[in-house]
């Protein structure tokens, strides 16, 4: 099978990357064919994603949407497998080509923000609300985003473009069941498929309490608010309190 992956960096920035970083050697070992598309190469200080050597690659960056669906194109994909794009030009362009996949890895067609959050006493708190023109009404007051009205607009353009797309791929994937409960409904129906791991380290001994009696804990993640270290550093008190011992 000849499947085209579709990204929006070429580097490894975040964790759709280092997802395809795992799965595209994977699926060339396998026997499948393999391309890549991105949208942009920057930033150089990062390592690139993980290709088999000789693998098509294309840059829309370096080609521009028609050079790069053209080269997409003559490759004659049978599956292309979309994940995080920025540009819905480029992304109808590929769902045109036809049998083409996304992969949902955040909130995409589902918030105005994409963040999924409203904020309450300047506190974020999860948004339960269906993404809609309603969201235009309550962007600034529950600060959904910036203080911009034209951001506002075209982030909720934006959104909504890719709503529409999502029902014109021949199949959605999400990473957990609460985007597939969040995608139904929007009537569009998603296969869950959580994200392989792998490690090569040996089975880890027990945890126990270093000769001090602290416990050590590592947040691991993309310092982001939307991650929870800041949640945990708030919780560390508490959290002290209730075992009875300093971390």
């Amino acid at each position: 099978m000849r499947i085209a992956f579709v990204n929006h960096s070429r580097r490894k920035v975040g964790g759709v990357e280092v997802y395809l970083d795992a799965v595209i050697p994977a699926l060339a070992g396998a026997g499948h064919e393999v391309a890549c598309l991105f949208e942009t190469d920057p930033p150089s200080s990062r390592e690139t994603i993980s290709v088999p050597a000789g693998t098509p690659t294309w840059v829309m960056d370096e080609l521009g949407i028609s050079g790069s669906v053209a080269a997409l194109n003559a490759w004659n994909p049978d599956i292309c497998f979309t994940h995080g794009l920025q540009s819905t030009e480029l992304e109808d362009a590929i769902v045109e080509i036809g049998n083409a996949v996304r992969y949902i890895h955040d909130y995409y067609g589902t918030c105005i923000s994409g963040n999924k959050t409203v904020l309450h006493n300047g506190v974020a708190v999860p948004c339960e609300r269906k993404f809609g023109p309603a969201c235009l009404l309550h962007y600034f007051p529950e600060r959904c985003g910036g203080r911009n009205p034209l951001t506002m607009i075209a982030l909720y353009r934006r959104q909504t473009r890719r709503s529409e797309l999502m029902h014109r791929y021949r199949a959605v994937i999400a990473d957990s069941q609460h985007m597939c409960r969040e995608l139904a409904r929007y009537q569009i129906p998603a296969h869950c498929l959580y994200y392989p791991l792998r490690s090569h380290l040996a089975p880890h001994p027990p945890v126990v309490p270093s000769e001090s009696g602290l416990l050590r804990l590592i947040f691991s993640g993309r310092m982001h608010f939307l991650k929870g270290g800041e949640l945990l550093v708030n919780a560390l008190p508490e959290v002290q309190r209730r075992l009875l011992r300093g971390l």
